[in-house]
C-alpha cells in the first residue's frame, strides 16, 4: 500500500453482499463503456451515458465508488 493512500471502513459491507447482489442496469453501462474505451473520468463517463442515462457528476462518482466497492473498478488521482 503506498504511504498517501488512506483506508475507509464501510459501514454494512461484507464479502456476502458486495459479490452476490447482480449489477444494475447503469453499473453495467459503466463498466461497458470503461472496458471498451479504458480508462475515463467521473465526467467523460457521464457523456458517454447521455441521452439514455442523464445523471449528475454526483451521482455517477456514487455509481463508481459502489462499483470500486465490489472490485470491479478502481480510481487513481491525478494532479
Amino acid at each position: 500500500m503506498r504511504p498517501d493512500v488512506k483506508n475507509v471502513t464501510l459501514c454494512s459491507v461484507t464479502s456476502r453482499n458486495i459479490h452476490r447482489r447482480p449489477l444494475t442496469e447503469l453499473q453495467q453501462a459503466i463498466l461497458d463503456r470503461l472496458w471498451s474505451r479504458g480508462p475515463a473520468t467521473a465526467e467523460q463517463i457521464r457523456e458517454a451515458l447521455l441521452p439514455a442515462h442523464r445523471l449528475k457528476d454526483s451521482s455517477v462518482r456514487t455509481l463508481l465508488r459502489r462499483l470500486e466497492t465490489r472490485e470491479y473498478v478502481s480510481h487513481g488521482l491525478e494532479g
